[in-house]
C-alpha cells in the first residue's frame, strides 16, 4: 500500500540496485542490472534526448499508429535537442505524414537557447553595421558633392583665372 503523501517511500527503501556482470559472447563485462518495480503508475513520461524511436525501428517497427501509448502509462513527451547526437524524433513513427517543426521551449530564464539568440544578435549587428557603412556613405557622397557645388566656376571665371595665371 503505497500512502499518497509520501509517493517516493518505496524507491527511499529500495535505493539500492543489484548489479552483475557476465561474460558475453565477445568476451567482454556485460551489465545485467535489476531494478525494483515502482509502486505507482507513472501519468506522463518525459523522454529527454532518448533514442526509443530508433530502437523500436531497428526492432523492425515502421509504424506505431496514432493510437500508440506506452502500457503502463498514458502520456508520452518525446523532448529532444536539435544538436543531441542520440536523440531521435518519434513522431514520423507515428504518423508518417507528420511534417511540423519541432517546437522551441525556452529555458527556465525565459529566453531562447543560446545559439539562437548568438544567431539573432549577429543578424542584428550586420544590419546595423551595413546600416551605418550605407549611412557614411551617403554622408560622403553628399559633402563630396556639396564641396564641388560650392566650388563650381562658370566658363568666364575660368577664362578669367587662366588668363590670369598666363600673365
Amino acid at each position: 500500500p503505497t500512502n499518497q503523501d509520501q509517493p517516493l517511500d518505496g524507491c527511499k527503501r529500495e535505493s539500492v540496485a543489484s548489479v552483475n556482470y557476465s561474460m558475453g559472447l565477445a568476451g567482454t563485462g556485460q551489465i545485467s542490472v535489476s531494478y525494483p518495480m515502482v509502486n505507482f503508475n507513472p501519468s506522463c513520461f518525459f523522454a529527454l534526448g532518448s533514442p526509443i524511436a530508433m530502437f523500436l525501428v531497428v526492432r523492425g517497427n515502421e509504424t506505431l499508429g496514432e493510437d500508440f501509448r506506452l502500457p503502463t502509462c498514458p502520456a508520452f513527451f518525446n523532448i529532444f535537442h536539435p544538436f543531441d547526437p542520440v536523440a531521435y524524433r518519434i513522431e514520423n513513427l507515428i504518423d508518417p505524414n507528420f511534417t511540423a517543426p519541432p517546437v522551441l521551449i525556452p529555458h527556465h530564464k525565459g529566453r531562447k537557447r543560446m545559439h539562437l539568440e548568438l544567431k539573432e544578435s549577429l543578424s542584428r549587428m550586420g544590419s546595423d553595421l551595413k546600416q551605418k557603412l550605407v549611412d557614411s556613405l551617403r554622408y560622403t557622397w553628399n559633402s563630396i558633392h556639396d564641396f564641388a557645388r560650392a566650388h563650381r566656376f562658370s566658363a568666364a571665371q575660368v577664362e578669367a583665372e587662366m588668363d590670369s595665371i598666363v600673365q
